[in-house]
C-alpha cells in the first residue's frame, strides 16, 4: 500500500545559516504522531546526474550510504530538490 503525502510549497522553509539560501530547505512532517525532519537539498546537473553544488560530499555520502543509485527529484518553488526525511532525536 502506498499512502501519498503532498507538501505545498509554501511549507518549506530556508535552513537557517547555510549558504546559498534556497540550497536547502525544511518542513517538519508528523508521521503516526512523530516529528520528522523533511529536508530538500538543492540538485543540479544534466542528464540523470545529480549534483549539490554547495556541500557535493554529502550527496556523495548519502548515494553511497544507498547503494548507488539517484534519487526521485521534486520541484519546490520551480528549483530542483531530493527530499531526505528524518525523525526528530529524543
Amino acid at each position: 500500500m502506498t499512502i501519498e503525502l503532498r507538501i505545498p510549497d509554501e511549507a518549506w522553509e530556508n535552513n537557517e545559516g547555510v549558504e546559498p539560501e534556497g540550497s536547502r530547505l525544511l518542513t517538519t512532517v508528523e508521521v503516526n504522531s512523530i516529528p520528522m525532519h523533511f529536508e530538500a537539498w538543492e540538485i543540479s546537473g544534466e542528464d540523470g546526474e545529480q549534483e549539490h553544488l554547495p556541500y557535493p560530499e554529502d550527496l556523495e555520502t548519502l548515494i553511497t550510504l544507498t547503494g548507488g543509485a539517484g534519487f526521485y527529484e521534486w520541484l519546490i518553488g520551480g528549483r530542483r530538490y531530493i527530499i531526505i526525511a528524518t525523525p526528530f532525536c529524543t
